[in-house]
């Protein structure tokens, strides 16, 4: 008998609440939560993607080595060997350099959870490692800029208030595609005479739904 559970899309975009069906330990069905007042049920293609990406033939579970750099040819290789590699190629630089400055750690790539921060904890245990710049990643960054420059202060409003904007600027952004709950208040502030701004070196699918208009426009 299949069962349906509550649970939140673990990507740190928006963290909508999604509806998983399961079926004797195999999931069969993943859709959006109707009853989540932000998303109304609605949720972005790489949520929908989750149920094809868990048994996908060419997701990877092992550990896998390129043959020669930049052969793209890759051979599966186990745990111990993966281990013991990269162990033994780090223990080598501190041999040879004295530290671990020219190893750089960039944790943010992919979505920040427990498993990024489990990693960061060990580089910072083995000394000193190298960090991007702004490593709490380049979007957290000029956000928090843009709360400085627009609030004076790191306070967020509510999502909802967007419908009452006036002007909204979407700069490099394609919430259609990233932001989908977000979307619906960037649509309702412009059906409430609000003028939207989209600056892309591409038409994005954000600035080509329906904002390109007398009241929107679209800056190359």
């Amino acid at each position: 008998m299949p069962k349906i559970y509550s649970n939140v899309c673990p990507r740190d975009c928006c963290n909508c609440n999604i509806k998983t069906v399961a079926d004797e330990g195999r999931i069969i069905g993943i859709t959006g939560d109707k009853d989540d007042p932000y998303t109304l049920g609605a949720i972005c293609p790489k949520g929908y993607a989750y149920l094809s990406m868990q048994y996908s033939k060419k997701r990877l579970k092992y550990p896998m080595k390129q043959k020669s750099k930049g052969s793209g040819e890759w051979e599966r290789i186990s745990w111990d060997h993966a281990l013991s590699e990269i162990a033994n190629k780090l223990i080598g630089i501190k041999e040879q350099e004295g530290n671990l400055l020219s190893v750089c750690l960039a944790k943010n790539f992919g979505n920040v959870g427990l498993l990024n921060n489990s990693v960061e904890g060990f580089f910072r245990s083995i000394g000193y490692v190298t960090f991007m710049a702004g490593s709490l990643s380049l979007c957290n960054a000029a956000g928090i800029d843009a709360l400085l420059l627009s609030y004076g202060a790191c306070k967020k409003p509510h999502p909802a208030d967007m419908a009452n904007s006036k002007l909204i600027i979407i700069w490099g952004g394609n919430p259609a595609w990233t932001y989908v709950p977000q979307m619906r208040y960037v649509s309702q502030a412009k059906a409430n005479g609000g003028k939207v701004v989209v600056i892309d070196p591409y038409l994005s699918e954000t600035a080509a739904r329906g904002i390109l208009d007398d009241k929107g426009c679209y800056k190359h």
